[in-house]
């Protein structure tokens, strides 16, 4: 793994944006079930690295699973708003993505930060509702998604050895 590793940083040393990548996980809301079905990443087997982080890419990446986590919560939310709303809604995919860059996490660059620097959400809906009603829809899951809330205010953390 370390000659994997030390590949990659003298890859990101050599082209600093190279290591810049946009993680994502994607999905449907299933307004019948009040679920959330993810279509990337595969929910199935171990966490590990992420390629760019020199992982062999047979693991699944813990930030994408994070990104998984928050919109199959704002997924599931939706649909149950949708419900108390009344709302017709054919149709819900939403991408949650994050920019990442590598150089920090393999300590390439000290200066590049550890961690996702920008979250981003699309929600593509299909109604004939009026965009008031949808708006007003979008407005109350991010009130009520337990995941959206915590990352848009995190609370303190505690890293505790036993």
């Amino acid at each position: 793994m370390n000659a994997k590793q030390n590949q990659l940083k003298r890859e990101y040393e050599a082209d600093p944006d190279s290591a810049i990548l946009q993680l994502f996980a994607k999905g449907d809301v299933d307004f019948q079930h009040l679920s959330f079905r993810i279509q990337h990443p595969s929910m199935d087997g171990d966490m590990g690295l992420h390629p760019a982080s020199g992982g062999d890419g047979s693991f699944q990446c813990p930030v994408e699973i994070m990104l998984a986590g928050w919109i199959g919560c704002f997924g599931v939310t939706l649909a149950a708003v949708a419900g108390s709303m009344r709302l017709s809604i054919q149709a819900c995919q939403m991408t949650a993505s994050g920019l990442m860059d590598f150089k920090g996490t393999l300590a390439v660059d000290r200066s590049s930060p550890v961690g996702l620097t920008e979250l981003k959400l699309v929600v593509e809906i299909s109604s004939q509702e009026p965009e008031a009603s949808i708006e007003k829809l979008l407005e109350l899951t991010k009130r009520y998604c337990v995941v959206h809330q915590t990352l848009e205010s995190p609370p303190a953390m505690e890293v505790i050895r036993r």
